[in-house]
């Protein structure tokens, strides 16, 4: 999903973005609260951001194999959305 992201917005020229955390706001502002893009999809992306972060991070925490398996799911419906935004 960051990737994604990250080369829809750097698709405006003069973008820069190299961070997590900054790919995720910038996307929200121009994109998501403006509906050039269903806003549902800031959300996804802010939840796996923050799944990961547990993931990584936090020793002894388990991970669902559902909750994986909704954030692939939201990532494939993302990509091929941000594909379709990206070939117009």
């Amino acid at each position: 999903m960051f990737y994604g992201v990250k080369a829809l917005l750097i698709s405006v020229p003069g973008t820069s973005l190299k961070r997590h955390a900054t790919v995720i706001a910038a996307f929200r502002e121009p994109w998501a609260q403006t509906n050039k893009i269903e806003p549902e999809y800031h959300r996804w992306i802010v939840s796996a951001f923050e799944a990961r972060g547990k993931a990584d991070y936090m020793i002894g925490e388990a991970y669902e194999k559902e909750d994986a398996d909704l954030h692939i799911t939201h990532a494939e419906v993302m990509i091929r959305r941000v594909r379709e935004l990206l070939e117009t």
